[in-house]
This record gives C-alpha cells, sequence and structure tokens, in this order.
C-alpha cells in the first residue's frame, strides 16, 4: 500500500540500549529546586502538578493541540521497540558489542540492521512456505549462538513490531487525512518520511528524527510556557476558575441586594447591616481566584497544592 505524503502545510554498550530512570526521592530534591524542563516532563522525571499527565490534559482541554504530544510519545515508544530489537539481534549475535558504541540512533548501525532486515525479506518473499527456515540459512554466518531458530524468531517479531509501529504513526499522523494529522508539519518531513519507509524499506528512529525535533521544538515554544504558567502558577482547574466565578457573580449579586434593601428601607440597626458585608468578602474571594488560578486558602487550610 502506497503512502500519500499531505500537501497541506551489563557492558558500556548494551547500556547505551536502555534508558534511565530518577527513583522518587531523587525526583523529589530535584523538583523542589527548580521548575522542571519539558525534557524532564516527557522523560516522567517529573511530579505533580507540571508532570507529563497534566501536560495532556492541558494540550487536550485548553489549547487543543494534543496530537503533537500524542506523535512525540508515539515516536519514543517507536524507539523503545526498537532498542528492544537491537537487543535481540546482539543477543543472537547478528550485532556485536562493537556495533551499538554509538547508541542506537546512529547511522551505522541502521544501516547495518537494514542490510539484515533486507536480506530476510528477500528470502521470505522467495519461499513463504519456509521464510523462517531460509532465513536461517541466509544468516548463519551472522548468527554463532547454538538456539538459531529461537533466537530468529524472537528477531522477527521484534522486527514486526518496529515496522508495524512506524507504520502506525506514518498512517496516523503523516499522510493526507490521516485520523490525527498534523497539518503543521512541514511538506518536506511528511515527503521524507513516507519515502524512507515506502521506498527505501526503512523503519528505524532516523526516519523520525527530524519531526520529533519538529514537535518537541514546537511545543517548547508555543505549549511549554502556557503549560507552566496554568499549573505552576496556580491550583485551580478550567472548571474550578468557570465555577469560582459564576459563584463569586451570584454571590455579588445577592450581597448588593441585602445591602440595597436595608439602604433603602432605612435598616438603623448597624450590628445586623455589618452581616452584610460578608457576602462582599465571598464575592471577592471567589472572583479572585477565579481570575487568577490561584486559591491560597487551599494551600493554607487543606495543604492542597494543585486540582487535577
Amino acid at each position: 500500500m502506497k503512502f500519500l505524503p499531505s500537501i497541506r502545510k551489563s557492558t558500556e554498550s548494551t547500556q547505551n540500549l536502555r534508558s534511565d530512570e530518577l527513583t522518587s526521592t531523587e525526583l523529589e530534591a530535584n523538583m523542589t529546586s527548580h521548575v522542571p524542563t519539558l525534557q524532564q516532563i516527557l522523560d516522567r522525571k517529573s511530579l505533580p502538578p507540571v508532570c507529563l499527565y497534566n501536560l495532556y490534559i492541558v494540550m487536550r482541554d485548553r489549547l487543543r493541540n494534543e496530537e503533537i504530544l500524542d506523535f512525540y510519545l508515539d515516536l519514543k515508544h517507536h524507539e523503545v521497540l526498537w532498542r528492544k530489537y537491537i537487543r535481540s539481534l546482539v543477543k543472537g549475535g547478528i550485532l556485536d558489542e562493537s556495533d551499538v558504541k554509538e547508541g542506537v540512533n546512529s547511522v551505522s548501525l541502521a544501516t547495518k540492521v537494514q542490510m539484515f532486515e533486507k536480506k530476510i525479506t528477500t528470502h521470505a518473499t522467495t519461499s513463504p512456505q519456509s521464510s523462517v527456515r531460509a532465513s536461517v540459512r541466509v544468516t548463519s554466518s551472522f548468527i554463532r549462538t547454538p538456539d538459531i531458530l529461537k533466537d530468529h524468531q524472537e528477531q522477527i517479531i521484534h522486527l514486526h513490531k518496529v515496522q508495524e509501529a512506524a507504520e502506525r504513526i506514518t498512517h496516523r499522523y503523516v499522510v493526507q487525512s490521516a485520523h490525527k494529522e498534523l497539518v503543521e508539519l512541514p511538506l518536506k518531513l511528511r515527503v521524507d518520511i513516507v519515502g524512507n519507509l515506502q521506498d527505501q524499506g526503512r523503519y528505524d528512529p532516523l526516519i523520525f528524527a527530524d519531526a520529533k525535533a519538529w514537535a518537541f521544538n514546537a511545543m517548547q515554544h508555543f505549549t511549554y510556557s502556557k503549560f507552566i504558567d496554568i499549573k505552576a502558577n496556580g491550583n485551580l482547574t478550567q472548571w474550578h476558575q468557570i465555577f469560582r466565578l459564576c459563584f463569586g457573580l451570584s454571590v455579588l449579586f445577592i450581597a448588593f441586594t441585602v445591602e440595597l434593601t436595608m439602604l433603602f428601607l432605612g435598616w438603623q440597626v448597624w450590628g445586623s447591616r455589618t452581616w452584610g458585608l460578608l457576602p462582599f468578602w465571598i464575592a471577592a474571594w471567589s472572583l479572585i481566584s477565579g481570575l487568577t488560578a490561584l486559591d491560597p486558602v487551599l494551600v493554607i487550610v487543606l495543604n492542597l497544592r494543585h486540582v487535577t
């Protein structure tokens, strides 16, 4: 099936295959000193309210551009599948430790893996009924482990997962009239992705590298600062703000009604009229917190710094 780009605008080498994660104690220590960067949020190395979950909620409900975040996260998942595939190749002896010293996203590694994939594809199409057996014979010079068939099946499974993920990303975000088409994605990047996937038969993360950088820069410039203003500088959600504004206006109307009624009726008991100021204070508190998205009472009394 052809893709049509849219015309609208334990060793050191194997450690490179795994991403580092911070413990909860380290996260708390880092969060107390500074506001997390966008990269830390995307890597799930931050704590609420400035976390990946709240970033998605804000982009979906307020900014209406969650497709960019979905695209970025799908690309990261594709990279995870690629790392697993590379580990299976190293385990099967098709790649050795020197091949992954430059990292799993190096050009030399992608080229060597692509040559292996072409041999699998060629012999699988030549003899469909004995594709696995033929592929094992072709790659016998590469494989040095005793359990050849088992290792080769594992590699094919990981390869299919990588291919399916790459095709799913292209169909969902890149091609014309896709379900979550990124209309802002430059046409050149679309053409490059489709060309590498369809013509070159590549499925490595390098074909999405420029698009991933574009998505990160887009979130950095147009989303990150707004998200920080919403979540780091306030503790109310949008619906809480709307409720506070409506509640404050209602109480303010009641306060004016009571005070003006007492004034026109000539109510002289000032001790009773003083209670009419209470609705004004409640209305002012509701309106100010609704406009600023910040409620100090929740922090001081309930120790509630954020409302998800």
